[in-house]
C-alpha cells in the first residue's frame, strides 16, 4: 500500500475506489492518511469513491439526504418527524462512506443493496481521460468476480492493468495463471539431441 499511498499524494493524481468503509477502499483511505502523517505531506490527495446510492446503509442515505437538502445548522437539526436528524456517518458500519476519501459520486439505479457493475466507472474514466488528456492505470488489489469486468473494460479501452499478485482473491488467481502461462516449457534431454 505504500506505493499506492505515495502515488496518491502526487500532484494531479486521482485514486478511484468504491469509497466504502470496508475492504480495499477503506485500506487505501487509511494508508494514504497514514502515509501523509508519517511523511508530513500537506497535499490533499484526491480519492474518489464511486458507488451506488443503494449500496450504502439506510443511516448513511438519511445523513446524506439531510445534509444535501438543507443548509445545515448543527445546533438545531430536527427532521420532518420532529426527531433529531442524524448528522454524522456511523463509521462502525461497513457500507457507509470511508472518511478518508475526498469526493464521492453516488449513482442511483433505483435499487437497494448490491453493487453497480463496472460500466459507470469505465465511462467516468473515459470521460476524464478525454477532458483532461490524462492517463489512467487500473491497479487490481484483491478483487472479486466483478473485477473481471473491470479488467475486460480497461483492456478493451487500452488502459494498462496492474495485478498485485499476493493481495488475495482474484488477484492471486490471475497472478498464478499469468505466471503459469509465461513459463516456457523446457525441452527434455532427448528433444535437444
Amino acid at each position: 500500500m505504500n506505493g499506492i499511498s505515495q502515488a496518491a499524494v502526487t500532484k494531479g493524481v486521482w485514486l478511484l475506489t468504491t469509497g466504502l468503509n470496508e475492504g480495499v477502499s477503506k485500506l487505501i483511505g487509511q494508508s494514504v492518511r497514514r502515509y501523509r502523517l508519517l511523511n508530513k505531506k500537506s497535499s490533499n490527495p484526491t480519492i474518489i469513491g464511486l458507488t451506488s446510492w443503494g449500496t450504502v446503509t439506510k443511516h448513511t442515505r438519511k445523513v446524506l439526504t439531510w445534509q444535501t437538502s438543507r443548509n445545515i445548522e448543527y445546533t438545531t437539526l430536527t427532521d420532518f418527524a420532529g426527531k433529531r436528524a442524524p448528522t454524522a456517518l456511523n463509521y462502525d458500519e461497513k457500507k457507509t462512506l470511508d472518511k478518508h476519501h475526498s469526493h464521492f459520486i453516488l449513482l442511483d439505479n433505483g435499487r437497494l443493496g448490491g453493487y453497480i457493475d463496472d460500466n459507470p466507472r469505465s465511462d467516468f474514466v473515459k470521460k476524464v481521460q478525454h477532458e483532461c488528456e490524462c492517463r489512467a492505470i487500473t491497479i487490481i488489489v484483491e478483487g472479486g468476480l466483478n473485477t473481471l469486468q473491470v479488467i475486460k473494460n480497461d483492456l478493451k479501452a487500452k488502459r494498462p492493468v496492474i495485478i498485485i499478485h499476493g493481495s488475495g482473491r482474484l488477484a492471486n488467481v490471475l497472478g498464478a495463471l499469468l505466471e503459469a502461462s509465461s513459463k516456457e516449457t523446457k525441452p527434455t534431454y532427448k528433444e535437444s539431441l
